[in-house]
């Protein structure tokens, strides 16, 4: 595998990775962003608008001893092009993408869990989440809605041993959801003094989530993530 990352400012930013069997590209000029990767059974070619959407949920939080942390959540940004499995071909009309940026010093030690969903309540008003149930906790927890990012109080998520299992997921009185695996990815490595255990699953989301102008917003299915990751490095 080959990867390259270069900034210019002519060209703005170019990255890519190259594996025999698959190839993933970004490219960003300005205020948009292009997203191409072909794996077996699976191309895409997205165009995602940076300039609109929500304003991003940003975090800047002290870790033990000397470490920080910083991490960036955007949600809702509209996305347009292409996506090519199993022989058809999927127009992207009102979708919606999600982006994820994360740097800092972390200690040697670090676990959590995450869940990231966005799409439509019952309503049809549009929404995304991004909730930690560990790490730095309740400093990245906020709801996605009407035009802004609303803070949310700390998190409880309960993986589930099975991808057909219910993973649950509550953020006090305001978010009472339950995650319904469709696949999942699982890595697990001990080296002695490293090791990891990584797993990440995507499915569906339901049930209700507490509105900031009253009332509730009610989800039958919703897509996203759930995520728990437990490290030592």
């Amino acid at each position: 595998a080959l990867g390259r990352v270069r900034r210019t400012e002519a060209d703005g930013l170019r990255a890519a990775f190259h594996h025999p069997r698959a190839v993933f590209r970004i490219e960003q000029r300005g205020r948009i962003l292009r997203v191409d990767f072909a794996l077996p059974g699976l191309t895409t070619h997205a165009v995602v608008a940076l300039d609109s959407g929500p304003p991003p949920l940003t975090a800047i939080a002290p870790l033990a001893g000397d470490g920080v942390t910083l991490t960036e959540k955007r949600a809702l940004l509209p996305v347009e092009g292409s996506v090519q499995a199993a022989g058809q071909t999927y127009v992207l009309r009102d979708a919606v993408a999600g982006l994820d940026y994360s740097h800092g010093l972390l200690p040697r030690e670090v676990q959590w869990r995450w869940a990231f969903v966005q799409g439509l309540f019952d309503d049809g008003a549009p929404f995304a989440l991004n909730l930690v149930d560990g790490f730095v906790g309740e400093r990245e927890n906020g709801l996605f809605h009407g035009g802004d990012v609303h803070p949310l109080g700390a998190a409880s998520i309960t993986a589930a041993p099975h991808v057909g299992d219910g993973w649950v997921v509550r953020a006090g009185d305001d978010v009472a959801l339950e995650h319904v695996g469709a696949a999942e990815v699982r890595v697990a490595r001990n080296l002695g003094l490293v090791r990891g255990d990584f797993r990440q699953r995507i499915g569906a989301f339901r049930g209700t989530v507490r509105l900031p102008e009253g009332g509730e917003g009610n989800v039958s299915r919703a897509y996203g993530i759930v995520e728990q990751q437990e490290v030592r490095w």
